[in-house]
């Protein structure tokens, strides 16, 4: 079995968060997110709790990274609107922000946050590498997210 091919997805205007999340939204089933530093007292967490996530401390090599974090704090439940309306109000993944000296990918209050999403069937169809500006979309789905993230909800 070969390994699913992924897109790279350049949200660079405000607002292209939103629009991916809407796009993804009826595609998605299960939300992973790993809080790179720590979950406390996080918003996002908060907004996962009442979907009784399963929460891991440390988490190994994932979409994006080659080695673990034993660090990082793992919650993974079943998508619920909820938790895609909570990412949008804390200010969408990050921010880009392109400039002469070189871009910049700039936190919004979600932080360093990491988001993967899944199907129906357990397929990973979008991870971000949020300190790096950075969301991949699965081949299989992108011409449909694209779609969707051109014409709107």
């Amino acid at each position: 079995m070969t390994e699913p091919q992924f897109r790279e997805v350049p949200l660079r205007q405000e607002g292209d968060s939103t629009a991916l999340l809407q796009a993804v939204r009826s595609l998605t089933a299960t939300v992973e997110c790993v809080f790179v530093d720590g979950d406390a007292d996080h918003p996002l967490a908060a907004a996962m709790a009442p979907h009784r996530p399963v929460r891991t401390e440390g988490v190994g090599p994932r979409p994006g990274y080659h080695r673990g974090d034993p660090g990082a704090v793992l919650l993974r439940c079943a998508y619920d609107r909820e938790i895609f309306r909570t990412i949008t109000a804390l200010g969408g993944l990050f921010e880009y922000v392109e400039g002469p000296g070189g871009d910049r990918v700039l936190f919004t209050e979600l932080g360093n946050v990491d988001l993967s999403l899944y199907d129906v069937t357990g397929h990973l169809i979008l991870y971000t590498v949020t300190h790096e500006g950075l969301v991949f979309v699965a081949e299989a789905v992108a011409a449909q997210v694209s779609e969707r993230m051109t014409k709107g909800p």
